[in-house]
C-alpha cells in the first residue's frame, strides 16, 4: 500500500545516491553533474534502464523527483504493465511494453546503452525470470553498462555478484543500516527519554520526502 511503501521510503535513498554518483563519473570524472544529466543527445537519451516498475522503483522515482528531478528525464522503463506506464509517460518518464527478460525487447528499446540497469524486482515477485537470469541478459545486450539487481539473503547477493552484478541492493540490510545510524545519533548526542519522541519524528519527516506526494498521488499500488 501507499503508506506501507512511505513508511519504507529510506530503503531507497542510498541506491539513488548511488546512482547519481555513478551517472556524474561517467564517462568523465571532470563531468560536472549538469553535464552528465544532458549529455546523452541521441535517439534514446536515456542512460538508466529500469527492468519492471513495481514498489522500490516506485520511491525511487519519488526521491529522484525530490532531490535530483533531473534524472527522471534519464530514466527508461520496461514493463508489461500499460497502464502504469501511462501514468509514468505522463510524468515524463520514457516507457517501453514489454517482457524485460527478452532480449530483444530490451535491444529493440534502446540502440544506445544505457549506463545503468536496474532490477528493483525481488524474487519471490518476479514472474518467469529471476535477478540472476536479468543480470545475464542486461551484461548480453548491454555489456557496457553497469547492473544493479535485488536479493533476498546474503547467499543469493554472492550469486548475483558472480552471475556479474555491478552492486546488489539487500533490504535487511539497508534496514540494519537505518537503525544503525539513528542508534548512534541517540547515543552520541545521549537524547533523554522524553526526547526521543521527537528524534524519531525527525527521522519520519526525513522518510517522507517531499517527492513522494507527486509520485503516491498517481496511485501505482492500491
Amino acid at each position: 500500500t501507499p503508506k506501507m511503501i512511505k513508511e519504507n521510503f529510506f530503503l531507497y535513498q542510498k541506491g539513488a545516491k548511488l546512482i547519481a554518483k555513478w551517472r556524474e563519473g561517467t564517462p568523465g570524472e571532470d563531468m560536472s553533474f549538469a553535464d552528465a544529466a544532458t549529455a546523452d543527445k541521441s535517439e534514446d537519451g536515456r542512460d538508466i534502464m529500469l527492468l519492471g516498475f513495481h514498489k522500490v522503483a516506485y520511491m525511487l522515482a519519488a526521491e529522484f523527483l525530490s532531490k535530483t528531478p533531473e534524472l527522471l528525464k534519464t530514466i527508461h522503463v520496461i514493463d508489461y504493465n500499460k497502464k502504469v506506464l501511462e501514468k509514468l509517460q505522463a510524468a515524463g518518464i520514457k516507457c517501453t511494453a514489454g517482457d524485460i527478460a527478452d532480449p530483444d525487447v530490451l535491444e529493440r528499446a534502446q540502440r544506445t546503452p544505457p549506463r545503468i540497469v536496474i532490477s528493483t524486482i525481488p524474487d519471490s515477485v518476479l514472474q518467469g525470470t529471476t535477478n540472476e537470469q536479468l543480470v545475464r541478459i542486461a551484461k548480453g545486450v548491454f555489456p557496457t553498462s553497469r547492473v544493479i539487481v535485488t536479493a533476498g539473503d546474503p547467499h543469493q547477493a554472492k550469486l548475483l555478484y558472480k552471475a556479474g552484478a555491478d552492486y546488489v541492493v539487500r533490504m535487511a540490510k539497508l534496514s540494519a543500516e537505518k537503525l544503525h545510524d539513528i542508534l548512534c545519533e541517540h547515543g552520541q548526542s545521549r537524547i533523554e527519554r522524553s526526547k526521543l519522541k521527537e528524534l524519531f519524528e525527525q527521522h519520519k519527516m526525513r522518510d517522507n520526502m517531499r517527492g513522494s506526494s507527486r509520485i503516491l498521488g498517481m496511485g501505482f499500488f492500491k
